[in-house]
């Protein structure tokens, strides 16, 4: 209902131009949120497959050293994460804050069409109540979207840095038969997880894009309302804090799908540094399946874009390129507006 009501403040253009592209921004955030959930509802047997994965791994027999490492390097990879979230929830407490610092009763965390004159005291309260739960609900459901994302890379990650370990940790001092039925399980290991990763992108590759397409419509608009914005203002504050939080949902989903990609490169790397000149011709071309499977870096896709650091350099400057060409519109417009022929 709140969607339908910003779509028609959008079509009416009843508004000022500051506030439709408030309603602009909600429409496509809206909008793209609902193409998310209809995505997942779509391919509901992935999920399952990718449960039955995560239902499938056990406790592995790594040192209790090599564990205490998966953990730190969890952490670290969580805390670009945790700046998001954190971002999107300031976001959410200023709105709030708002209904305390504002003189007039005008303010609304979003501007949709109301029938109806919200300033009265008996309708202002709930409409803001109202929507300030909407808001909530919608940014913390949409944090929780991405966070399975970056949960599901991050398992990626600890599962081929265990792999790496079970490398490091071969005794091939032992027996043949013992170095083979190793290599056969670490091949199977290593297929599975590379199984994984093509779920993951197959769940999330549309989801992905248009949260990119998202981010780079809704920074364009709330950049350019930056410049106009009073730096003192907690207007400027809420979109700055607003327009970090995008950025950095960009930053997330390539950050995670660069690390990706350099952890499976590591593979190949282990395997070469073991003793494979003392192994005879099936070892060695058992090593040779995994060195060559190692050379095909595990990527996340975004429709057409690999996700990765060289992505979020393109989108930015595509961002800045159109940043660039509104505010100099803008400018022209206002220049010819105060100073007519």
């Amino acid at each position: 209902m709140l969607l339908l009501s910003a779509f028609l403040q959008v079509l009416l253009h009843d508004c000022s131009f500051s506030d439709l592209l408030d309603s602009c921004i909600f429409v496509v955030n809206e909008t793209t949120f609902l193409f998310k959930l209809l995505q997942i509802h779509q391919k509901a047997e992935l999920l399952e497959k990718l449960r039955l994965y995560l239902q499938d791994i056990r406790a592995t027999d790594v040192s209790k050293r090599m564990m205490e490492n998966l953990l730190v390097r969890q952490s670290k990879r969580n805390k670009i994460a945790l700046i998001y979230r954190s971002l999107l929830c300031l976001f959410v407490v200023e709105h709030f804050l708002m209904l305390f610092i504002q003189t007039e009763r005008k303010f609304l965390p979003i501007m949709t069409w109301i029938p109806y004159d919200y300033s009265k005291f008996s309708l202002y309260y709930p409409t803001f109540s109202f929507q300030i739960v909407v808001v909530s609900i919608s940014a913390l459901s949409d944090i929780s979207l991405d966070c399975i994302y970056y949960a599901l890379i991050d398992v990626v990650c600890c599962q081929l840095d265990i792999l790496i370990y079970y490398f490091k940790a071969l005794n091939f001092s032992k027996n043949r038969d013992f170095i083979k039925t190793k290599l056969k399980m670490n091949i199977v290991y290593h297929q599975k997880v590379i199984d994984f990763v093509k779920d993951i992108e197959k769940l999330y590759s549309n989801i992905i894009f248009s949260e990119l397409l998202k981010s780079l419509i809704e920074i364009c608009f709330i950049g350019f309302r930056l410049t106009v914005l009073d730096v003192s203002s907690m207007e400027f504050f809420m979109q700055l804090f607003y327009f970090m939080g995008m950025f950095c949902e960009i930053l997330c989903y390539c950050w995670f799908g660069e690390i990706l990609t350099l952890k499976s490169k590591e593979i190949g790397d282990a395997c070469y540094m073991t003793p494979w000149n003392e192994f005879d011709k099936e070892l060695k071309n058992m090593l040779l399946i995994m060195i060559t499977r190692s050379q095909v870096p595990l990527v996340i896709r975004a429709g057409f874009m690999k996700l990765s650091l060289r992505t979020l350099t393109g989108v930015s400057i595509i961002m800045l390129g159109i940043l660039s060409v509104i505010y100099t519109k803008s400018s022209t417009q206002n220049h010819f507006d105060n100073n007519p022929i």
